[in-house]
């Protein structure tokens, strides 16, 4: 069990799961860092990101607060009564505390955050959606869904969205390191430079599995990251993945979701999962199998023939997230997870790698799978921070625009996963 603002340094979930994250109780915050990675499940929407040295934090609407990497936890909303829901955050330069502020512009400081004003209690055309701090930490600017900006302390104005049309509403921003620029970014990952900024890539235009919904800029403001409604996280620049919050649209009962419960979410998705390995041998290591054994608490088991090494393996949980996720908008037939042989140093008998051979309906047999089927679950993996994420073609190449392919493979490295 962890407690909001907690971590634990010997958190592992199912083998150190795939990014390091906290999970929202209902008690106290207590100031604590960790090096473990893991899910976790958030009561609420994710709604923000803010950079930290070494890590970052996500803020959900009650005002809970994950700290991710390096990043630490000095307190947060969650719990208590809010006129509005947080809708966005930011960090001192220290990293020693931030602020998040509602959706009325009322803004909160915990750690060594001050407090330089807020739009809370003034009239607004549209609500704050989020907001960024200068590189002092005496000031910071709020922006509002019509790309609106305020500023409060140092912060000075280098221009805004305000009075542009929007194919989507702004939802947050990050400010550079010299305070002399920002990004606005909105619902459809869209994201607008203005001073200083420089772009590195957005999500505008790209599918989604949920709206974008905050950023963060890194320290060197050379990259930033995207964060969307459920918790996927997109890095751009020199941004780099460290893990992130889930929020599957249930609320969490304050512990996080193992591989053992997802195992068995799995099992009663709809979906389908082998009973069997193309090669033709028969063994214990079939997808439906690892499954059953994972829902049942035990360890999954490999093959023992090809390039299999033979032996059991735990499933990690970013893994069967993703594929969870996946199977939320579609029905798939799952080929292979530890099972089979692959390359050597394949990730399947790492614990964290799957594919998939069917797609609603279309594939199961050579190269079915067209990226219109397959382009969907590969970015599902993408966002939850698979290395390995392509549709693959029956000899092992990876297909190509106009290309089908024979399944989409998804791995991740076990240092993330």
């Amino acid at each position: 069990m962890f407690r909001r603002g907690v971590r634990s340094r010997s958190l592992t979930l199912a083998g150190a799961a795939a990014a390091a994250a906290l999970v929202p109780l209902f008690g106290t915050d207590t100031v604590a860092t960790a090096q473990a990675a893991a899910d976790a499940v958030s009561n609420s929407p994710i709604v923000a990101v803010s950079a930290a040295s070494g890590g970052y934090r996500q803020a959900a609407s009650d005002g809970g607060v994950f700290a991710f990497g390096d990043a630490a936890s000095y307190g947060s909303m969650g719990g208590k009564p809010l006129n509005k829901p947080v809708v966005g955050m930011a960090a001192t330069p220290s990293g020693k505390g931030y602020w998040e502020v509602a959706a009325d512009g009322g803004v909160f400081a915990f750690g060594d955050a001050a407090s330089y004003g807020s739009m809370g209690g003034k009239a607004l055309n549209k609500p704050v959606v989020g907001m960024a701090a200068t590189p002092s930490g005496k000031g910071y600017w709020l922006t509002a869904e019509d790309g609106g900006l305020f500023a409060f302390g140092d912060a000075t104005f280098q221009g805004s969205m305000g009075g542009k049309a929007l194919n989507k509403p702004v939802v947050g921003m990050a400010a550079t390191p010299s305070g002399k620029g920002y990004w606005e970014v909105a619902a459809d990952g869209g994201v607008f430079a203005f001073g200083d900024a420089a772009s590195y890539g957005s999500m505008g235009g790209k599918p989604l599995n949920k709206p974008v919904v905050g950023m963060a800029a890194t320290p060197s403001g050379k990259g930033y990251w995207l964060t969307a409604e459920d918790g996927g996280l997109f890095s751009f620049g020199d941004a780099t993945f460290h893990g992130h919050a889930i929020y599957t649209g249930q609320t969490s009962t304050g512990t996080t979701a193992s591989s053992q419960q997802l195992a068995q979410q799995l099992l009663a998705s709809g979906s389908t999962f082998a009973t069997a390995h193309p090669s033709g041998v028969q063994d214990q290591a079939f997808a439906l199998q690892n499954l059953k054994d994972t829902a049942a608490g035990k360890l999954a088991t490999r093959s023992c023939y090809g390039n299999a090494p033979c032996g059991t393996v735990r499933l990690h949980a970013t893994m069967l997230q993703a594929l969870l996720d996946i199977t939320h908008g579609q029905k798939v037939n799952v080929s292979e997870i530890a099972g089979a042989s692959h390359s050597k140093n394949s990730l399947h008998y790492q614990g964290t790698a799957f594919d998939i051979d069917r797609i609603s309906g279309t594939g199961g047999s050579g190269n079915a799978l067209a990226h219109a089927q397959a382009d969907p679950a590969v970015a599902t993996c993408v966002a939850m921070g698979a290395s390995e994420a392509w549709l693959e073609r029956t000899d092992g190449s990876r297909a190509g625009a106009g290309q089908t392919g024979n399944h989409v493979h998804c791995g991740w490295a076990p240092s993330v996963a």
